[in-house]
C-alpha cells in the first residue's frame, strides 16, 4: 500500500536561487493519483527515493537575478 512506503524526509538548507530562478518555500503539496499508481506499478523496485508531489504551494523565499516576478514573500502555487 502506499501508505506503507510513503516517507517525509527534511532536504538541507537549498542554496541561493541562480539566474532566472526562484526559491520556495513548500508550505503543502498533494499525492496526484499518478503519484499512487507508480508506487503501486513498481514496488520495491526504485532504485533511489522517488519525490512525490506534482502540486504544492509555498512562499517565495528569493528570487535569482534578474528575475523581477514573483516577489519575495508571496505565496505561490506551483
Amino acid at each position: 500500500m502506499p501508505a506503507d512506503v510513503l516517507t517525509v524526509i527534511e532536504e538541507p538548507e537549498s542554496a541561493a536561487p541562480g539566474h532566472g530562478q526562484v526559491l520556495i518555500r513548500t508550505t503543502a503539496f498533494s499525492v496526484h493519483p499518478g503519484d499512487l499508481q507508480a508506487v503501486e506499478a513498481y514496488p520495491g523496485k526504485a532504485a533511489q527515493p522517488v519525490p512525490a508531489g506534482l502540486e504544492a504551494t509555498g512562499v517565495v523565499e528569493a528570487i535569482g537575478r534578474e528575475r523581477a516576478w514573483p516577489r519575495v514573500s508571496r505565496s505561490v502555487a506551483v
